[in-house]
């Protein structure tokens, strides 16, 4: 019960500050107290069947939220995901995903993995069980859904963590707030994709996205990927195939798009144009500690793999 005593004394501690003007409003401490809830179950391996695998798995802080591996690695741990592991970063105007886009939130996203014998082997069942016989967990969700735990109240704090980490400072937001100007070979590579080459027609700021699934194959359709913090997160494409941004650039798709090859300058200057949409400040922190579960093995934060 310590999460729930210090609770109460941050809120004594508010009371009696005097400074109402600018003590949070209800709802605000409500949204932060989801927010921690949900990064403390991102990086809980109990969401997993085994203790062993979490969200944090597959998407890694460090990593810009990838695993940059060229496929994800599967609950067995000698096998592997038939896909790149997309990032979770920028996530806030985002309506599709998965690389087909088949989900259309992020609930659907986390009901999918829970399930998937490939991925956490799981249940909401198991882990409501799990959690509820935590005093610190029970105490964290009724603070924040004033209940206990809940398929729904699981889903909403994963969900709120995951927009959370959402930012817009990036050079390129700070150059189109006039606050900042573009390195030369940036500002070249910026008039290609926004101009000359028709980039932007799909993927549009602000997230760089259209949102949309196109047919990439006659059987195949892919969710136009965001490109923000892309230069954080190789290997690319669905699969994994593609190393580096230059070698997507070059692929018959992209050729297709663009009308032609495009020449060296152009590939090196299309990725300086991209590294002006690198943010990631402020997301890259893991908890230092997880809630005690009774009864249940040690838990490494983030999963052991």
């Amino acid at each position: 019960m310590a999460f729930l005593q210090l609770t109460l004394a941050l809120t004594a501690l508010l009371l009696c500050s005097g400074d109402l003007g600018r003590r949070p409003s209800p709802a605000t401490l409500r949204l932060q107290a989801r927010r921690d809830l949900g990064r403390l179950l991102f990086f809980d391996p109990a969401l997993s069947e085994n203790y062993k695998r979490s969200c944090a798995s597959c998407h890694r802080p460090e990593k810009a939220f990838t695993d940059q591996r060229i496929q994800a690695r599967a609950f067995a741990f000698s096998n592997n995901l038939p896909l790149n592991t997309p990032t979770v970063l920028n996530t806030g105007g985002q309506t599709a995903f998965f690389h087909d886009g088949r989900a259309g939130s992020l609930a659907a996203v986390i009901a999918s993995v829970i399930a998937s014998p490939r991925e956490f082997n799981s249940s909401y069942a198991l882990i409501i069980h799990r959690l509820s016989g935590s005093p610190d967990y029970q105490a964290r969700f009724r603070q924040a859904y004033g209940s206990g735990v809940t398929r729904t109240s699981l889903n909403d704090a994963l969900t709120v963590y995951i927009r959370s980490l959402t930012r817009r400072s990036a050079r390129f937001d700070q150059f189109m707030r006039h606050e900042a100007t573009l390195p030369q070979a940036a500002g070249r590579g910026y008039a290609l994709f926004s101009q000359q080459l028709l980039c932007a027609a799909c993927h549009r700021p602000p997230w760089f996205s259209d949102g949309r699934r196109h047919r990439v194959a006659p059987d195949r359709l892919v969710r136009t990927p965001g490109l923000r913090n892309v230069v954080l997160t190789p290997p690319y494409l669905t699969d994994g195939s593609a190393p580096t941004i230059d070698a997507v650039l070059q692929t018959p798709l992209h050729r297709q798009y663009a009308g032609r090859l495009l020449t060296d300058t152009e590939r090196a200057d299309l990725y300086q144009f991209l590294t002006t949409l690198t943010d990631t400040v402020g997301t890259t922190q893991p908890p230092t500690t997880l809630p005690t579960l009774h009864q249940a093995p040690p838990r490494r934060i983030g999963g052991q793999y």
